[in-house]
């Protein structure tokens, strides 16, 4: 029995590490009457994004001072509330001395989202920081050379999943401690 519940202790406690080290980013905003038409913006339009990101990501084309690439998963973007299908080729984070936040790269094009640096550490060993980045300075661009302004908020949310994953191993365990089997004689039965 104490196997067992060791088994869901540790099954549980790498659950949590887990879900603990993945971040959901999301941004949001609307571009100006002068930028580029491209499949990921147009004048006037609103747009938004989210992907998933670890929050102490393996890096890539690391500047250091400068800026770091990493990896992401399910990358999902809209433009004016509709769904765009692109493909984000590269994700860049900066330095607060390059302007902070990030660059989005597409086939055609990209977002350039200034603001705060939204990760601590170096370049080289960044860990990525929960929080709201407001930012009213950032640009659209493709490939043509043509860019335009643009605003809005970045958002890093501490990720939920964790809680769940304590619920879920607490209810296991208690439920692996009632359900384990009983002595069939009690001390007070006689023979």
């Amino acid at each position: 029995m104490k196997r067992i519940l060791s088994v869901i202790a540790l099954a549980s406690l790498a659950s949590i590490s887990w879900a603990q080290s993945s971040l959901s980013v999301s941004g949001s905003g609307t571009f100006d009457p002068y930028v580029p038409t491209t499949a990921e913006s147009a004048p006037n339009a609103s747009w938004n994004f989210s992907f998933d990101v670890s929050s102490t990501p393996a890096v890539s084309n690391v500047y250091p001072g400068v800026s770091f690439d990493t990896s992401f998963s399910d990358f999902s973007y809209y433009l004016n509330g509709a769904p765009v299908t692109t493909t984000l080729t590269e994700l860049t984070w900066f330095n607060a001395g390059e302007a902070g936040l990030i660059d989005l790269i597409f086939p055609d094009g990209g977002l350039g989202l200034f603001g705060s640096q939204a990760y601590s550490g170096l370049e080289s060993a960044p860990t990525i920081l929960t929080g709201v980045y407001p930012f009213s300075t950032g640009y659209v661009f493709d490939n043509l050379g043509n860019f335009g302004p643009l605003s809005g908020t970045l958002s890093i949310p501490e990720g939920s999943a964790p809680l769940l994953y304590l619920l879920l191993a607490g209810a296991a365990c208690c439920g692996a401690i009632f359900l384990r089997p009983r002595n069939r004689f009690s001390s007070r039965e006689t023979v």
